[in-house]
């Protein structure tokens, strides 16, 4: 199945119903971590915050996880906005408001963002619905190198 097809078979996924999207890579350790916020900080413009205000510096490390206040905002591109919560070394979690996925360039995007984190962690990533990670729309096997929607099409 090629990308244009997987658009139109997920598109309504993105059809705003009150939820939010999740993306996740589980079993990260705080190596994972760097390498992603690494890769979020040379390739996108940056907001971190504490506690809901702006902060000006920011310096990974265990001790962010255990405290749950610090959040980072990015854009994929002018349209989509991802946020992401330190709440847990082991699983890496950017949320996406659907509204923002609004043509198959930003659904594109958002596999693309997926592939490169899976990359660099050497592990799969998921897009799923908000808080519920059985339903996969769409997941990025690395070691298959394809993208497996929720209909069970490939992709790579």
């Amino acid at each position: 199945m090629d990308i244009n097809n997987i658009w139109d078979s997920l598109k309504d996924e993105f059809v705003f119903d009150g939820s939010l999207k999740d993306l996740f890579i589980f079993q990260t350790d705080i190596n994972d971590w760097k390498k992603i916020i690494d890769f979020i900080n040379l390739k996108f413009k940056t907001i971190y915050n504490f506690d809901k205000k702006k902060c000006d510096s920011f310096i990974l490390s265990k001790d962010i996880f255990s405290c749950s206040r610090y959040n980072l905002n990015f854009y994929l591109n002018d349209n989509i906005l991802m946020s992401c919560n330190f709440y847990d070394e082991s699983e890496f979690q950017v949320t996406i408001d659907p509204r923002e996925i609004n043509s198959e360039n930003d659904f594109l995007e958002i596999i693309k963002f997926m592939k490169e984190i899976s990359y660099l962690t050497n592990k799969n990533s998921i897009l799923s619905e908000e808080n519920t990670i059985n339903y996969r729309i769409i997941e990025y096997k690395y070691k298959d190198k394809v993208f497996i929607t929720r209909n069970g099409d490939f992709l790579s």
